[in-house]
Parts: C-alpha cells; structure tokens; sequence
C-alpha cells in the first residue's frame, strides 16, 4: 500500500529534466513518481554526498509527487549540463547499497499483533508495541509527519490503534488516535484519486472489521466509507483462487487484506521468498505468521525487527526492490545499459 523511491527517484527533479532535455527543449512536461503499494504509503530515502537539482524544504514524498515543470534552454552548453545529471544520477545507482527507508507503522502494527509462538500468553515482538508508543505524531496519528494524504494516516492509525487496543496498553495514545480517525475520515474524497495507495480498498475495511471485533469506537457507516466497501467487493470478486495460489503476484502484498478468501496456505508456501517473506513485506507475512507459525516467517520478521529497532519497513531488504524499481521507472536505459544489466543479473541470482 506508500510512495517508495529508488535510487533515481530520491532525485526526481534531475531524472524529469533530463528525460525533457534529451526529448526536447522547451516542452513543458510533468513528471511524477507513482506511490509504491502503499503501502508504499511511508518511504524516505536517504542519499549523501550528493547534490541535485531537486526541490527543497519539503518531504521526499511531496518531492517525488512534485511536478517538475520545465524552462526554455538554449541547446548551447546543454549536452555538459546534461551529462552532468547522467553522471548524478549514475552515481546514485551504484550506490544503492547505502541507502535508508523508514519504519512503517502500518506493517509493525501487523507485526506487534502476532501473540507468542510456544503457546504462552503475550506479545511475541513486544519491541513493536513500544515503537508504536514511541512515534504517534502530535495530531494523534501515525505516518510520516512531513508529508499529509488522508489515507496514509487513515490506514497507519487504525493499525496501530488495533494493536494498541488488542493488548490493551497505552489506551492514552489510543483515545488519541481515534480521535484523529473520527475528524478525518469524512476527508479521504480529498485525496486525488492518482494517489490511491495500491491495496487500500481491500485492507482498510479488514481493518474497520477487526476494529469493531474488540469494540474500538470506529465510525464504519461514514457515508464516505461505501464507495470503499464497493471497491473492495469488486476487486475481491475479479481474483480467482487458482491465481493467488500459482504464481507470485501483487496480491501477495495484501494477504492480510484476504482473511475470507479460505487462503490455502500449503500452496501459498510455495511462493513464499527464499528470506522466509512474502514478497519482501513485513504486513502479509505476519499475517502468514499468525495464522500458520511458519519458522521462516518467524526469522525473516525477527531479521527485520532488529535491523529497524523495534520498526520494521514496507519492504526489507531494500536492495532487490530498489533495482527493479530502477528498471521498470527509469525509462533512460541508452544512457544507462551497464547499470541496468548489472541490476537485472542481481535480481536474476536472488
């Protein structure tokens, strides 16, 4: 469901510039980078060391959904100017290894919900509970406090209310979050519908589901809430069981989202990530986690909870994800061919 970035989209103002300038000067165009699942809905990147042509003092979210609106150049002195952003931008693939992403509220509230494995009563990752305690922002919600979509906040706050209320601790922050859930969810019209983060029309009303389940004060007949429920059916209908049981496909980012579809979990292993994940994502294999006890579920989890003390990100590792996204968004592959070559040779071995 947020969007994530790659590599060239940390720098969306030099990879749109330099698609204009090489298709043309004088052209006015717009370039965006879509939201990843979004789940994808809360990714920072972190890039040092270098210095682009990209819009400053705002969130990397609000960056990479920023038009890049073009100028007249004159051509002469352009081909140095343009090699330049290659040689930026080259400069940011190879140095994918470093880069950073933030926890997901949304995916370590998934991951705080799992009860202790050996049959004992309790949390089995109580460090996620105490990292959602730690980073409710001001307003009483969660997500990223630099950049404001409705269903971001929507989405991460009622998640992690759930867990909160589900071991009945911090009911403080609880009260408070609801309390952003019921001023806020009549605005979630006012997202543009290009923002739609991918996945939220299936999860958000398992959520409203679970939440009236241990009687959270939810405000799940909103008018605004039935055109949601619709979309949701709709989608749920059009997926037929024999594909999310074959192949691996984006409908394993929302299994958490699935509960009724009689998930065959024994055919579902068989797609799962050589990690122990599904698909590189910390929300469906918690929730494969909870409803099956797989031990690769359990390390790959365990792994990512360590890493991001507490947290845990939509995807981890980044170093796959990055290097398709690079693939499949870049879109200047003559100016690029090695370092593509060299991301698809890492996907092929991984």
């Amino acid at each position: 469901m947020q969007g994530l970035t790659a590599p060239v989209a940390a720098f969306p103002a030099t990879a749109a510039l330099l698609r204009r300038r090489t298709a043309g000067a004088g052209t006015q165009q717009v370039q965006h980078a879509l939201p990843g699942r979004a789940r994808c809905w809360r990714r920072q990147r972190s890039h040092q060391g270098f210095i682009v042509e990209a819009i400053q003092g705002e969130a990397p979210e609000a960056v990479a959904h920023k038009p890049v609106v073009g100028k007249t150049h004159q051509h002469k002195g352009e081909p140095r100017h343009i090699d330049e952003m290659i040689d930026t931008i080259r400069a940011a693939l190879r140095s994918v290894a470093g880069s950073d992403i933030s926890v997901s509220p949304y995916d370590t509230a998934w991951i705080a919900l799992v009860r202790k494995l050996d049959g004992g009563e309790g949390l089995q990752f109580p460090s996620c509970i105490e990292w959602i305690a730690k980073n409710q922002l001001p307003d009483g919600s969660w997500g990223d406090g630099a950049f404001f979509l409705v269903q971001d906040r929507l989405i991460n706050t009622l998640a992690c209310i759930i867990a909160l209320k589900t071991w009945n601790v911090h009911s403080d922050k609880c009260n408070k979050g609801l309390s952003f859930i019921h001023e806020n969810i009549r605005r979630l019209p006012e997202d543009d519908e290009n923002w739609m983060l991918a996945g939220f029309e299936t999860i958000f009303p398992t959520l409203l589901e679970m939440a009236k389940d241990i009687c959270l004060d939810i405000p799940c007949d909103e008018p605004t809430l039935q055109d949601i429920y619709a979309k949701r059916d709709l989608k749920l209908a059009k997926i037929t069981k024999e594909l999310l049981h074959s192949v691996p496909t984006a409908l394993l980012l929302s299994l958490e989202g699935m509960p009724d579809l009689d998930l065959d979990w024994d055919r579902l292993f068989k797609l799962q990530s050589p990690d122990g994940s599904f698909l590189s994502s910390a929300a469906p294999t918690a929730y494969a986690l909870m409803q099956t006890g797989n031990k690769k579920c359990l390390e790959y989890l365990t792994d990512s909870v360590n890493t991001f003390n507490g947290g845990a990100p939509f995807t981890y590792p980044m170093e796959l994800y990055e290097r398709l996204w690079v693939v499949d968004r870049l879109g200047l592959s003559s100016y690029f061919r090695s370092e593509i070559d060299s991301y698809l040779d890492y996907a092929y071995r991984h």
